[in-house]
């Protein structure tokens, strides 16, 4: 809640309430990264073994925010805000930390990328509906379905707009309708289920609690179906998957994503969402500090 709507509530001027928070009430004025807060903040005493690492625009310029996962967002959360994104401008702010303060964190282990470079143009059918005669009404062909006994007729364009949903969810979880909906669409497009087998399958990799090393050779197998299938959107997703392979087997260390960061970054939005925008940077940083810090 912002000191105007304060003021607001109980009829005094919110502008003098502002000022007095700021000056005197807050702590602003003692603060000992008060000079420096609008190129960088530092709360050492928040590293932790598992650290996040964002940005976000802050006043017309890219700010990054190095954050504890196990702060979940409250307080103890933010470690570090340093203007810009580049690696030795965030470097030079946190080598300003103790050595035995940043061995806290954890590294993870490095694995060897895979570079390969994969055929751009794929064979397939042209796009487009087929020419149709003029001064002809065309009707597009209804699909029966038999659910809870019932017929149903939908088109197919109707039939894809509802499976929109089933094709992000297992197959357990499809109601009635859905798996009725899902075996017709299956029928029409063999290539849709081959898709959705595959999607399915890395899902349940990620979901699976098995270490780097036993993921390794499950993660090439599914790669080397991926490129069986000649689907060129999973071929993409495939290719960027062995570019990514070090940071991607690195989450099966501890299960670890950079959720809690995004999280973060979140909070920090609606909070300058509240405040109607950033006037006085430093004083921002300060409230960041005592809401995260």
């Amino acid at each position: 809640m912002t000191a105007r709507s304060v003021g607001r509530f109980f009829k005094i001027c919110g502008s003098s309430l502002e000022r007095a928070y700021k000056h005197h009430l807050s702590g602003f004025e003692q603060w000992n990264q008060k000079e420096h807060a609008e190129d960088w903040m530092l709360l050492a005493e928040n590293f932790d073994e598992q650290m996040s690492i964002d940005e976000t625009m802050l006043c017309d310029d890219l700010f990054t925010f190095f954050s504890r996962k196990a702060g979940k967002g409250r307080q103890g959360t933010l470690a570090a805000v340093v203007r810009g994104t580049t690696a030795d401008e965030v470097v030079k702010v946190l080598m300003q930390v103790p050595e035995e303060i940043r061995r806290r964190v954890k590294d993870q282990k490095q694995r060897k990328n895979y570079r390969k470079k994969h055929p751009k143009k794929y064979k397939g059918k042209v796009r487009g509906p087929k020419p149709m005669r003029k001064n002809t009404r065309f009707t597009p062909p209804k699909i029966e379905l038999e659910v809870k006994a019932k017929t149903v007729y939908e088109t197919k364009v109707e039939l894809l707009t509802h499976v929109r949903y089933p094709l992000m969810k297992s197959r357990e979880k499809w109601t009635e309708r859905q798996k009725a909906e899902m075996e017709i669409l299956f029928k029409l497009e063999p290539r849709m289920e081959t898709a959705y087998n595959l999607v399915h399958r890395l899902r349940c990799l990620f979901k699976s609690k098995i270490t780097p090393e036993k993921a390794k050779p499950r993660l090439h197998e599914w790669c080397k179906d991926v490129g069986k299938s000649l689907i060129r959107e999973l071929i993409s997703v495939r290719d960027t998957i062995r570019r990514k392979e070090t940071e991607i087997l690195g989450y099966f260390t501890n299960r670890s994503t950079n959720a809690s960061a995004e999280s973060l970054n979140s909070r920090i939005k609606g909070f300058r969402a509240q405040l109607r925008g950033i006037q006085d940077l430093p004083f921002f940083m300060f409230r960041l500090r005592v809401l995260f810090g």
